[in-house]
């Protein structure tokens, strides 16, 4: 503006100088420590005893293991969560059955299910 009222920011920068900018970083760099690329920056810590975490997967194993539970990894294939079909399971899966279940036929599922079709019928895909 003309009355020559800058913003403050402005004004302390214009005046700081250079000099000024060299004795800011000198200050952040020579702190015990800590490191850092210009005034503006936030100093940062060094930690070489510390392990990245670069996944979820291991954040979340750390988050279990500094809290002290067991972060022991299960391949789920050979856990009780996937289960190959059995042999009535197959033998259930039809065309009927699956009519029945898609068109909502409370009916005719109840029916098929009472002749000894598995509640739980599929292909050998699961």
């Amino acid at each position: 503006s003309a009355s020559g009222g800058g913003s403050p920011t402005s004004s302390t920068a214009s005046m700081s100088g250079p000099s000024t900018a060299v004795a800011q970083t000198q200050q952040l760099t020579t702190a015990a420590g800590t490191t850092s690329s210009s005034p503006g920056d936030v100093p940062t810590k060094r930690v070489d005893n510390k392990k990245t975490i670069s996944s979820p997967q291991e954040f979340f194993t750390s988050m279990l293991r500094g809290r002290g539970y067991p972060a022991t990894m299960l391949c789920s294939l050979k856990s009780g969560y996937h289960n190959s079909p059995t042999k009535h399971q197959t033998a259930s899966y039809g065309v009927a059955f699956t009519r029945a279940i898609r068109s909502s036929d409370t009916a005719a599922a109840q029916s098929l299910l009472a002749a000894g079709l598995h509640p739980n019928a599929c292909n050998k895909f699961g």
